[in-house]
């Protein structure tokens, strides 16, 4: 490695930096230890913890296999898997353990944040400010309360050592400090691959503050000593993108076209940053809007319009500070850059962008807030005061704030109740909320089942979930002896959910015990939603049925709809 030492930054006393990252970790533990009271979710926590099996038999030879090689759950993450699987071996299923480690984890990276900033600056004060705006502020509530969301606070803890590892590396190079980072940052790819960017955040702390960019050559021999780190980024990209493909994550540009992806990043980009300065509305799912509105011009295009204008600003106005204020321009591109994997170009999911995906990135507004502050407390000192009372105040509402969003967290129907309310055609929220309250609230379920089917007529779990309780009820009204009410309710369940083989039984069961007296009407549904599973044998058979008990006069269209059943390429809905 080529040695760049960099100008040294006067560093502050050794004891300070040590008390304030333990201050740190303790005031982030003390507001975050509260998701302990929270129990598992059903939204992603059975497909990470509590229903895999691997997981839940803790760590075992053939579990290690299993986390190096598996594809599950449409990601490639080996260290995540084996600290669930380490949390299984301490705290079985009891969830306040689990939750406890992903607390642990945030804290310990916030204090790491805070030495990393001291020894790459020498500066106490905006350190500390900077680490706690980021470890309190309530868009990390997701990422911790969470346990689905423990990649972001593994990754984010190794990030983070990485960073401090760098810092020490930048200020006396040598080759078992580099080493330090590259193992650390391998294994923050191992628990999330986010960290692809971080390569390029180091970069920029090269430029700011550590000066190493001066001098002829400084930016080909620093962008070879990142060389390695850039090799392991791209490899754990391309096995990200497998990962995601062979789960069916990414979506299609059928479903989310080009244009839409990117008015929707340059929208998200601007979105994160109003919640950074106004976190209200928070939400563990956002709905996209060219999925809940599609062809709507304002949905999406004039925000889209609006954003890329006000982040234009923004670079010209960084670019324009670049040599005054430099932190102004590496906080600004950290925080576009360290989000540009998740930002929606590459759509994984539907949803319109996650707080989970500032747990990084926030980092980059951090030091852009904390260092504006520093230097505005220089110009006019008489501020000094004032400033320290405002960032006082300023952690303490990140505080208090996310000490109440951690409460949003507290169950799936608080979840999603809370989701529903905040936002707009919010269909996964309404679906969750919809299955969560099924044994407990049957006609609430419906209700809220309807409106998610309403703002999303293709999405199928609400589908299913209202599929599944109309068979149920199918059963009760048969256990009765109400027949015709049996099969109406397993006729709108096989229509709703094609793929419930159960409701196609049952109503072809009725239907055929009927004989003779059975209508043209229920046999031409059940053909309908047998082609809709896919199954063009048995709607060939039950339209056929229906043409025969239907007046001649009414037997054209069904006959039409015979011939495609036959040609197999009936649309499906």
């Amino acid at each position: 490695m080529p040695a760049l030492a960099p100008p040294s930054p006067p560093a502050p006393a050794r004891r300070t930096p040590v008390l304030g990252a333990l201050a740190l970790a303790a005031l982030t533990f003390a507001v975050f230890h509260r998701a302990a009271r929270n129990d598992f979710l059903t939204y992603d926590d059975p497909a990470y913890v509590t229903e895999n099996a691997p997981v839940t038999a803790g760590l075992t030879a053939e579990g290690v296999r299993w986390a190096l090689t598996s594809f599950h759950a449409s990601n490639w993450h080996p260290l995540t898997w084996l600290s669930h699987m380490l949390d299984c071996e301490l705290f079985g299923r009891a969830a306040a353990g689990h939750h406890l480690t992903s607390v642990a984890m945030h804290a310990l990276a916030a204090a790491l944040l805070f030495l990393a900033l001291s020894v790459l600056t020498g500066e106490a004060r905006p350190s500390f400010f900077a680490a706690g705006l980021f470890a309190l502020h309530p868009l990390r509530v997701e990422s911790v309360a969470w346990v689905a969301e423990r990649k972001d606070v593994l990754s984010g803890l190794l990030a983070m050592a990485t960073i401090l590892a760098y810092a020490l590396h930048a200020r006396r190079p040598g080759g078992r400090r580099y080493g330090l980072v590259l193992v650390l940052f391998a294994l923050g790819l191992l628990a999330k691959p986010m960290l692809v960017t971080l390569p390029a955040a180091l970069l920029l702390l090269d430029l700011w503050p550590l000066g190493r960019w001066r001098g002829p050559g400084a930016g080909r021999r620093l962008i070879l000593e990142k060389a390695p780190l850039f090799a392991l980024a791209a490899a754990s990209g391309v096995l990200t993108v497998l990962a995601q493909r062979a789960g069916g994550a990414v979506s299609a540009l059928e479903l989310l076209p080009l244009g839409a992806r990117v008015e929707n990043a340059l929208a998200s980009y601007v979105a994160y940053l109003g919640a950074t300065v106004f976190p209200r509305g928070l939400a563990a799912f956002y709905p996209h809007p060219a999925i809940v509105a599609p062809g709507s011009f304002r949905a999406l295009t004039l925000p889209a319009l609006g954003a890329g204008l006000l982040l234009l600003a923004g670079t010209a106005l960084a670019l324009r500070a670049r040599r005054r204020r430099p932190y102004a321009l590496v906080g600004w591109l950290w925080y576009l850059g360290t989000l540009l994997p998740v930002i929606g170009l590459l759509q994984v999911g539907t949803q319109a962008r996650a707080d989970r995906y500032t747990y990084l990135p926030a980092v980059g507004i951090a030091l852009l807030v904390a260092w504006g502050g520093r230097d505005l407390a220089r110009a006019r000192p008489r501020t000094r005061p004032l400033l320290g009372l405002l960032g006082g105040l300023a952690l303490a509402g990140c505080a208090a704030l996310s000490w109440r969003q951690i409460g949003v967290w507290r169950d799936t129907e608080t979840l999603w109740g809370h989701a529903a309310a905040v936002t707009e055609r919010n269909y996964v929220a309404e679906g969750n909320l919809g299955a969560a309250l099924l044994l407990a609230d049957e006609e609430a379920a419906v209700e809220h089942l309807r409106r998610a089917i309403e703002f999303h007529p293709r999405f199928p779990p609400p589908r299913q979930n209202l599929a599944q309780l109309r068979v149920r009820r199918g059963l009760a009204y048969e256990e009765r002896g109400e027949a015709q009410r049996a099969l109406a309710e397993y006729l709108e369940a096989a229509l709703l959910a094609p793929d419930n083989h159960r409701a196609r039984e049952y109503a072809g069961s009725l239907l055929v015990a009927q004989g003779d007296a059975a209508e043209s009407t229920p046999l031409r549904m059940l053909a309908a939603a047998c082609a809709a599973a896919g199954d063009f044998a048995a709607a060939v058979e039950w339209q056929g049925r229906a043409i025969a008990r239907a007046p001649a006069g009414a037997r054209p269209p069904l006959e039409a709809e015979l011939a495609r059943y036959r040609g197999g390429d009936a649309r499906r809905e």
